[in-house]
């Protein structure tokens, strides 16, 4: 940050910022409202059952599951979106890398939930054909299962955790939350992406120690959406729409007072203005004053009587025609 955004004066919210950050707040609430219920109760016959795509299951807790997923991944998306034209103002690069994580998150729960769903469609379609030797169809659905694991650890694992780092780091710089809340993502993200890091390479499942290390980032997230719902944006100098081109959308870089360099005086004199940008009557004047000034040409050497005046030689490419022109 510039030493000029360091010294600038916080300001409060206006009335539309405090409705984008209320915006923002239920946004991020809607992630967790979806995210809970979807992998800990709805996903969890067909999760924990290896039998399920055999026998009779409730397809309908998996549907149920894979709709607020889809409602998860709008969250996910829209807080990054309704964020981004005030965090630009602080860092363009940073707020749109926040943007394209959670867009990246979005995609892989969608590849899980579209996995799952595959399941039941397999046991619906196929079950009842192969019979009692479902050994290919058990493995396919496991083959699923295994996916969503896999995405359950790429997406709310190690994206999770680059969401924390931006976030937590851009709301922390820019004051629009008390900085010990803020601080919970810039630890909790890290925290949370070297301990995905660890269940990659087996050192411990997801279901243990990985989950304690996520706490750090949960709280984040929901001091986040509380906050923002409940107070919204705290005073910040980025939220000075006067100093920023663009009004509320905002712009990067903050609005400059344009001055002419003869009223700096630390530029030498004045910029030469253009003819039709001066007045009629000093226009007049300084043509008068260069004509004068205008070096004295030499005359002409006097030719003698009868001798007829040399004019330049027109090249051969020229036609007589075009010789006139060029005399």
């Amino acid at each position: 940050m510039s030493d000029s955004r360091q010294e600038a004066a916080a300001v409060e919210q206006s009335p539309q910022q405090h409705q984008r950050a209320r915006i923002a707040g239920w946004l991020m609430a809607l992630t967790f409202v979806t995210s809970i219920p979807a992998a800990l109760i709805l996903y969890d016959p067909v999760l924990n059952d290896t039998d399920y795509i055999l026998g009779a299951g409730d397809d309908t807790r998996v549907t149920l599951g894979a709709l607020l997923e889809i409602f998860l991944m709008i969250g996910n998306v829209g807080t990054a979106v309704v964020m981004f034209p005030i965090l630009r103002r602080y860092s363009e690069t940073l707020s749109l890398s926040y943007v394209a994580s959670r867009t990246i998150e979005a995609t892989i729960i969608g590849v899980g939930a579209i996995s799952l769903l595959s399941v039941v469609t397999l046991r619906d379609d196929l079950a009842a054909s192969i019979g009692a030797d479902g050994t290919s169809l058990d493995v396919a659905g496991r083959t699923l299962v295994a996916i969503h694991d896999w995405t359950f650890l790429f997406g709310p694992g190690f994206c999770v955790g680059v969401n924390g780092i931006l976030l937590g780091w851009l709301m922390y710089r820019t004051g629009l939350m008390p900085p010990r809340l803020a601080m919970l993502g810039v630890i909790g993200g890290p925290l949370i992406f070297v301990s995905a890091i660890a269940v990659l390479f087996g050192a411990y499942e997801q279901d243990g120690p990985h989950a304690l290390f996520s706490v750090p980032e949960f709280l984040f997230e929901a001091a986040f959406a509380i906050y923002l719902i409940v107070k919204g944006f705290g005073p910040s100098p980025i939220l000075d729409d006067t100093r920023y081109a663009g009004g509320g959308g905002g712009s990067l870089r903050p609005r400059r007072l344009r001055r002419r360099w003869h009223e700096v005086g630390l530029h030498g004199p004045a910029p030469r203005s253009l003819p039709h940008q001066q007045d009629p009557a000093a226009a007049g004047s300084q043509v008068q004053g260069r004509a004068a000034v205008q070096p004295r040409r030499l005359p002409r050497r006097a030719l003698p009587r009868g001798e007829p005046s040399r004019s330049p030689a027109v090249p051969a490419c020229f036609s007589d025609a075009d010789a006139p022109t060029l005399r």
